[in-house]
């Protein structure tokens, strides 16, 4: 299958500026952009090949109104040119200079749709260096992690995709997490999904979030009796314990377990959920002392607060 590009790519291995990009597809048909369901454009390699012609051909004086309407071939014998005169786009070693988190978001889902996970950890891997932590998590991680959920459960991606996805999530964030410096004389977060919750991105991130502003966060994985979690807390002198609930077979089960959970830790360790799996149950998570917040920019406020307390 073929690889796609964001515009801002396109404009970069053209030399062509976006709006001149745009001007050429609106006026003159000069190429046929593939759209995301946000209509956003998605280039091929041989629609960069084609602007180059264009651009090439415009520069040695063509009128573009003149050239638009010429087959890729016909340019090419017009200036002279073979396909090893200008290499295409290479799609494994992509350049992702000055890109929003809305075009990693659709490359990164171009290559969770082909299966291609070697694009997809070069992506990931890009956006880590080119993007703070703080909008890595909430402008690409999360908001992916919400589309392929969606997708999945509109039947347009299978099991494998997300399995494809889960594998990489699992290693990207955990590896980012690792590469954070931890003081050990920071104040600890513990963070896990509680048994029977599998879904741990939630979890992985709000560790991530946490050593960014300055806690000593201990994952502990998914899946964990809270038996498990109040005796880590106790050991590890832990003040936090960030649990992620993004599915559940069931919502009592869960709840009768964080009740637990409280029973069993002293009332000044904060519990905090997040976790689209318990919205609307945060009358019943007050009434027994647990915080809920599902939106990560609260969440981050709220642990930097209670880190500065």
């Amino acid at each position: 299958m073929k690889t796609l590009h964001p515009i801002r790519f396109v404009a970069k291995q053209t030399g062509l500026s976006v709006h001149l990009i745009r001007a050429w597809e609106r006026r003159y048909n000069a190429v046929n952009p593939e759209r995301t369901e946000s209509n956003r454009r998605l280039y091929s390699d041989e629609d960069i090949y084609r602007l180059k012609l264009l651009g090439e051909a415009s520069r040695r004086g063509e009128s573009i109104s003149q050239v638009a309407g010429l087959t890729t071939e016909a340019l090419e014998e017009l200036l002279g040119w073979d396909r090893s005169t200008s290499a295409t786009a290479d799609s494994n070693n992509v350049e992702f200079d000055k890109m929003e988190p809305i075009d990693y978001l659709d490359t990164a889902l171009d290559a969770i749709r082909r299966l291609d996970q070697v694009k997809l950890d070069s992506i990931l891997a890009e956006a880590a260096i080119s993007t703070s932590i703080n909008k890595l998590i909430s402008g690409i991680i999360i908001p992916l992690l919400l589309k392929v959920g969606d997708l999945w459960a509109q039947g347009e991606i299978k099991v494998v995709h997300e399995h494809l996805v889960s594998a990489a999530f699992r290693s990207f964030l955990g590896n980012l997490l690792n590469s954070q410096a931890s003081n050990p004389e920071s104040t600890a977060l513990l963070a896990a999904t509680p048994s029977n919750c599998y879904h741990e991105f939630g979890a992985l991130a709000a560790a991530l979030t946490a050593a960014t502003l300055g806690w000593s966060p201990i994952y502990l994985g998914a899946n964990l009796p809270v038996e498990d979690i109040a005796n880590a807390v106790r050991e590890k002198n832990v003040r936090v314990v960030a649990l992620s609930v993004v599915y559940t077979n069931s919502i009592s089960n869960t709840i009768m377990e964080l009740k637990k959970l409280r029973r069993y830790l002293k009332d000044d360790v904060i519990i905090i959920v997040g976790g689209e799996a318990l919205n609307g149950y945060q009358e019943n998570l007050d009434s027994i002392g647990i915080v809920y917040e599902s939106d990560f920019a609260r969440m981050r406020k709220l642990l930097s607060s209670l880190n500065g307390a």
